[in-house]
């Protein structure tokens, strides 16, 4: 009976060796999907920079005292604040995609048990994200009752 070779998974899987500079590649195609990924997606939001701008600061607005408006301190401010806004927005809608970058790239290295507990550790801090989510929103309401 001849056995099997054992398969490995995980960086001792001599599938998984290359040499560092082929590491190197691999982190940079990544990274640069990833950036591509944002600017791609961030190209389709430029033109509703505005809206987006009014949209997310709505809560602020509400919050502020009758008659007062977002004051511009700078020049550039009015263009540069809705620019970075929709440039965080872009960047929220393609993690996603980013995540998945990282995770193809860090993946290989792990062994199969690692692999598991990452996974895990990632459920539980979707769960606490959504737990604090709803915290949040009920000490909001205690603080805007004062």
């Amino acid at each position: 009976m001849a056995q099997e070779p054992q398969r490995l998974e995980g960086p001792e899987d001599p599938a998984n060796e290359q040499p560092l500079v082929s590491h190197l590649i691999e982190l940079r195609n990544r990274t640069v999907r990833a950036a591509l990924a944002v600017l791609i997606i961030f190209a389709c939001l430029s033109p509703f920079m505005k809206q987006i701008f009014d949209y997310l600061s709505q809560p602020l607005m509400v919050a502020l005292p009758q008659g007062v408006k977002l004051l511009a301190t700078g020049v550039v401010a009015p263009f540069m604040v809705p620019l970075k806004v929709t440039l965080f927005v872009a960047f929220v809608i393609a993690l996603p995609f980013v995540l998945y970058q990282m995770w193809a790239y860090i993946a290989p290295a792990l062994y199969r048990n690692e692999k598991r507990l990452v996974l895990l550790l990632f459920h539980r801090l979707r769960h606490g994200l959504q737990v604090h989510r709803r915290l949040l929103a009920r000490v909001r309401e205690l603080c805007a009752g004062y």
